[in-house]
């Protein structure tokens, strides 16, 4: 049983043509190279009820890394947990995790 239920989508690229699960595309993204948008499943078949969308024009890993802190904290707190510097562990893994695996994709992770 994993210990988080949650997912998080990477897109990278222009994002014009991304269907968002919502329908339209959020307006913060016409200002911004990088966003972390927060999305809850219901219902009882949601394998992944937390989902977080980051969706970045650029590749840059400190830009990933940012948008993810930003998706651990939204995962954590809509679990109950409230992230801080006395329990920040979790959130450092779960920040390194979404980092690795977009390095994998992008075939720069060593």
């Amino acid at each position: 049983m994993p210990v988080l239920c949650a997912q998080v989508i990477i897109l990278f690229g222009e994002l014009e043509d991304v269907v968002f699960p919502w329908g339209s595309k959020p307006p913060e993204l016409e200002k911004h190279n990088a966003l972390a948008i927060y999305t809850r499943q219901t219902g009882e078949k949601s394998k992944y009820p937390h989902t977080c969308i980051i969706a970045s024009r650029n590749t840059a890993i400190s830009l990933i890394a940012h948008e993810a802190v930003h998706c651990a904290c939204m995962i954590q707190e809509e679990m109950g947990w409230v992230p801080s510097f006395d329990n920040d562990e979790l959130t450092a893994y779960i920040v390194g995790y979404i980092c690795e695996r977009a390095e994998t994709f992008l075939g720069t992770y060593e």
